[in-house]
Parts: C-alpha cells; sequence; structure tokens
C-alpha cells in the first residue's frame, strides 16, 4: 500500500516540463510589427494553431488585437474573428500571455493568425510561442 500511494503521490508531483504536457515540440517566432495588419503564422491546411504564449512591446503609442482568418488582400482581412479585445499602448509599454500546458488559443484550420494595429506610424516587438498540428 506503502508503494502504491508513493508512486500516486510522484506522478502527481512531475512537472510539467517532465512530461510532454501539449502535443508535439512547439515554435516560436518574433514578433516585429510596423503595418496595421501583419500575419504571425500562416494556415497550414488541415492544422489547428494552438497559440501558448506571446508578448508585445509597444516601441510608440497604439492599438494591437490578435486575430484570425482568411487573407484576399491583406492579412486576416476575411472572416476575422477576434482572439483578444484591442489593447491601447502608451510607448514603451507591453504585455506578456503565457498558458502553460494548455493554449491560450485554438485557432480552426484554414486560418492564418495575424496582428491588427492602429494605423499610422506603428512599431511593435515580442514573440509568440505556437503548435501547429
Amino acid at each position: 500500500m506503502k508503494l502504491v500511494i508513493t508512486i500516486l503521490i510522484s506522478s502527481l508531483l512531475t512537472t510539467i516540463s517532465e512530461a510532454m504536457a501539449f502535443g508535439p515540440a512547439g515554435t516560436s517566432v518574433p514578433i516585429s510589427i510596423t503595418t496595421t495588419a501583419t500575419q504571425l503564422v500562416p494556415p497550414s491546411g488541415s492544422t489547428q494553431i494552438y497559440v501558448t504564449a506571446w508578448d508585445v512591446l509597444a516601441n510608440t503609442a497604439a492599438n494591437f488585437r490578435l486575430v484570425y482568418g482568411t487573407t484576399t488582400n491583406i492579412p486576416c482581412d476575411t472572416g476575422t474573428i477576434a482572439l483578444t479585445g484591442n489593447y491601447s499602448f502608451a510607448a514603451q509599454s507591453g504585455l506578456s500571455r503565457d498558458g502553460g500546458a494548455q493554449p491560450l488559443y485554438i485557432i480552426p484550420p484554414g486560418n492564418a493568425l495575424c496582428a491588427l494595429t492602429s494605423s499610422g506610424s506603428v512599431s511593435f516587438a515580442g514573440s509568440l510561442s505556437y503548435t501547429q498540428y
């Protein structure tokens, strides 16, 4: 009985980093935005995009939001669905989101993940971690 309880407790205390918590190995891409619509992750046939973490720093005062959709003329201009609200950043301010072992957002197959910003001269930097399968 002691052995069973010890194994059970050990398995419960295993950290997420020791286990493959969510899908295959993820990918991290830089966020570097100077236009109003920027594709961060392209669509890939029948796979979904699982966003696990993102951070962004506004180098200039501007608005920022994450969306998904398809592209006709500019990134994510067709069937656009908002993933976040519209964040209004002051210059040199930022935001970070991390879902840990779970995804923050799941983008349906056939859609790209994009960032939309306010018009005019904008500048954002950061990173995005995701898995696609």
